[in-house]
């Protein structure tokens, strides 16, 4: 009978997932912070690799490879498992639950199962714990449950005895290990199982009893790396594949006020470098292994053991590359070097701010400059570099924020994220919170000088206007993903590609949320990108990410427009929506007239009634500059502001209006999602409520007012429906902020001006505007020229 199985991962329905924290609201900032990393198709949420794995096989006439960000044995089976067969236990492992259930299933069938330990080194919830439990007591109901790990430390290291008792008869386990390292309670555990003796002195282990679970003396374990040398032999070569996770060290020397990892896992204890050679050489020898991801979080603390370790590995002229932590302050140009001729590949920076303010407050001894000076000498060894951010920690500014934009776009690392803030009472800022203001926890809080909103809206900002540097969408994606896909036959630039695509393919979606699903040239363009032809190789000039510069482009385009726009008087604001009194309809022209002229002229019809429109408006508005509602035949909605030139020619104007109406329909799918972001202050939805006119255009005779759009308060719309012959025009007011007589005259200037215009297109405006029924002043003064009367 086997001793204990140890159950690894269990990551769940991805796509369930996502759409279990969109049902937090669209706005919630959990649910934005996890948009920027995923895509929707045909009705499911992909990441990056399930995206990979899609179009990778799209083609595959027989087995299909799955890509994921799990694809290697879990570092803590590796570890329990030797500990215990150490201790003289024998044990059995299922890696990835989600993967592996039917392994799982006949397992428990066979009933030779003594224990089940489920590690929960990954959780954030209790869910995909509870998941694996419920199967195990379907198929064997008697086997006993352990559960330990972070997750269940963090549940219960502050809890009161009343929400402990709750947890842990929800998960409905036999055992919990209630301390950051167990292995020696595990071990006791199995022991008094096997001999059947009771568990009341067992340090740290909570066991159910009668209806209860009763908990013995809590006494911190501590155990030693050298104490436990990982037995790989242990495990099928095919198991452990090409990639390995290897720990040199326990815990962390740093106390970054925003990690509460150091508080719950100890001191910091690093192993001799004659246990980490013994442990690489094992790998070595395997002689199938071909990365190791190191996992200490300061790979490179102290200085003087890593140069040693760089130099016996260079010695060792080990085959297998590396990446790893890293910490800035810590490394100089010489390590950098040494790194290369180890075989390290990547790193990981934290580097959190690039203000040094955030940076003190955060407890960190690294500065903004080390980041400046190190990140470069990395991308010069040919070595790449991952750049973590956090965004909104307390005291948090825009200008700090900003500080830390300039900081990519100054040291442009291969690739970066930054991350929402995560209020979590387990962190040493916790102790400060009073100070700060901090109110609330997780993903939504406020503190003094920033909420978890304006932090996501920066967050977002980052990832749609940065440059130079490619965005990691680390849900479901590491950096040592990058690795694992060259390992697969990627070549480095090739990975590039891959998320260039598909990070435009996520801010494509979330500029329209309409999109619900990839389009055809987005598949296209993310397929011929998913290559593991190594010999394939890209232009030598990787994709530009498109989107940033598109956005960048309508970002200045539209603030432009706005500081131009001209509201309504103050008198006129407040006047009910054409919907909320009745409206006058006045047909101002039948299509096929429009037609003839606009055809004559080489112009399509929506420009030249917009043309006229407009010039007609400068003399009703007595205004050189008209702003105007648009909302175009694809929806979209956005202002216009055009200037008249009353000594101009009317063609003028009318190539001006095109080449304007244009520009606007190339930015206009950023207008929609500018509107709906508080960030952008400057969109605001108040002023498009109060400009001086609406231009509907829509494609057939089903042109409805009275839908919900930013323009629904503007008291004076021409309405173009184009339908060949059959178009038409129609002015539509509200009758208090125009007579019917006025609009009557409207539609008769409109008219005058449309047969002037096909008798000589480059009549001047001023002229233009002074037909029969309108004087016309000859004036600069464009007030002096209103003849109407409303």
């Amino acid at each position: 009978m086997t001793d204990c199985l140890l159950i690894g991962f269990n990551e769940g329905d991805p796509s369930e997932i996502c759409s279990n924290i969109k049902g937090m609201g669209e706005r919630s900032t959990a649910w934005r912070d996890v948009r920027t990393s995923v895509v929707s198709h045909e009705g499911k949420y992909l990441r990056a690799l399930d995206v990979l794995t899609l179009l990778a096989n799209k083609d595959a006439a027989n087995s299909v490879e799955m890509y994921h960000n799990m694809d290697l044995l879990s570092p803590a089976i590796l570890y329990l498992g030797s500990f215990i067969k150490d201790q003289g236990f024998s044990f059995d492992y299922i890696n990835l639950f989600h993967q592996e259930k039917e392994q799982l299933k006949s397992k428990l069938l066979a009933g030779d199962v003594c224990s089940i330990a489920i590690t929960t080194t990954l959780y954030v919830t209790p869910e995909p714990i509870l998941e694996i439990v419920t199967f195990i007591r379907q198929y064997d109901p008697k086997v006993k449950i352990i559960i330990g790990g972070p997750y269940i430390l963090k549940e219960t290291i502050h809890a009161d005895p009343s929400e402990i008792q709750r947890l842990f008869k929800y998960l409905d386990a036999d055992f919990y290990v209630m301390t950051s390292e167990g292995e020696k309670a595990l071990s006791e555990i199995l022991s008094a199982l096997k001999s059947g003796s009771n568990f009341e002195h067992i340090p740290n282990c909570a066991y159910r009893l009668d209806s209860h679970y009763h908990i013995n003396s809590l006494i911190p374990e501590e155990n030693f790396l050298e104490d436990t040398l990982i037995d790989y032999t242990s495990f099928p070569c095919t198991d452990l594949g090409e990639n390995i996770s290897v720990r040199t060290a326990l815990s962390c020397p740093f106390s970054c006020a925003f990690c509460g990892f150091p508080q719950k896992a100890g001191r910091h204890r690093a192993a001799d470098l004659a246990h980490v050679e013994k442990e690489i050489d094992v790998i070595h020898n395997l002689g199938n292994v071909s990365t190791i991801t190191f996992l200490d979080d300061s790979f490179n603390v102290p200085r003087k053991r890593f140069r040693e370790m760089l130099k016996m590995m260079i010695r060792k002229r080990y085959q297998f590359k590396w990446n790893s932590f890293l910490r800035c302050d810590h490394v100089d140009a010489e390590i950098i070097e040494l790194m290369k001729e180890a075989g390290c590949e990547g790193v990981f920076i934290g580097a959190e701010s690039g203000n040094d303010e955030m940076l003190r407050r955060m407890n960190k001894t690294v500065r903004r400059h080390h980041f400046s000076e190190i990140v470069p000498l990395f991308k010069k060894a040919g070595i790449a570099s991952h750049m973590s951010l956090i965004v909104g920690f307390p005291g948090e500014t825009d200008d700090s924020v900003r500080d830390t934009i300039s900081l990519i776009e100054e040291s442009q690392p291969d690739f970066y994220r930054a991350q929402l803030w995560y209020c979590d009472p387990m962190t040493p800022i916790w102790e400060k919170r009073e100070h700060y203001g901090i109110k609330g926890a997780g993903f939504n809080w406020t503190h003094n000088s920033m909420s978890s909103q304006k932090a996501m809206d920066w967050v977002e900002e980052i990832f749609m206007s940065v440059s130079d540097s490619l965005w990691l969408p680390q849900y479901g994606f590491e950096l040592w993903s990058i690795f694992y896909l060259q390992r697969k036959g990627m070549s480095l630039p090739q990975v590039k590609q891959f998320l260039t695509c598909f990070n435009s393919a996520v801010k494509e979606q979330i500029i329209d949320s309409t999109l619900i699903t990839l389009s055809n040239n987005t598949i296209e363009n993310l397929k011929a990108v998913c290559s593991f032809d190594s010999t394939v190789m890209p232009s030598s000039e990787p994709i530009k990410p498109g989107y940033v510069e598109h956005y960048r482009q309508a970002t200045m385009f539209w603030k432009k427009v706005y500081e131009s726009l001209q509201l309504l008087t103050p008198k006129a604001i407040g006047l009910p929506k054409p919907n909320e009194e009745p409206s006058q309809d006045v047909p101002l022209i039948k299509g096929s007239i429009l037609g003839e002229v606009a055809r004559q002229l080489k112009v399509e019809e929506q420009i030249l009634a917009l043309a006229l429109y407009t010039a007609i408006l400068s003399r009703f508005y007595g205004e050189f500059q008209v702003s105007l509602g648009v909302i175009s035949t694809k929806k979209q909605h956005f202002p216009l502001s055009i200037k008249v030139n009353w000594e101009g020619p009317f063609r003028e104007h009318l190539d001006a209006i095109h080449t304007t109406l244009r520009e606007s329909s190339i930015h206009a799918e950023y207008m929609t999602y500018f509107l709906n972001s508080p960030f952008h202050v400057w969109a605001d939805t108040k002023a498009l409520s109060q400009l001086q006119a609406g231009f509907f255009m829509a494609d057939s005779a089903d042109v409805d007012d009275k839908e919900e759009n930013y323009f629904g308060r503007i008291p004076l719309q021409l309405v173009w429906q184009g339908n060949g012959d059959d178009s038409f025009l129609i002015l539509r007011s509200v009758q208090s902020f125009m007579s019917p007589e006025t609009a009557q005259d409207f539609a008769r200037f409109f008219n005058e001006a449309l047969n002037e215009v096909l008798q000589n297109q480059n009549r001047l405006i001023v002229s233009l505007l002074a037909s029969e029924g309108a004087e016309h002043h000859d004036t600069d003064d464009a007030e002096e020229c209103v003849e109407f009367q409303f």
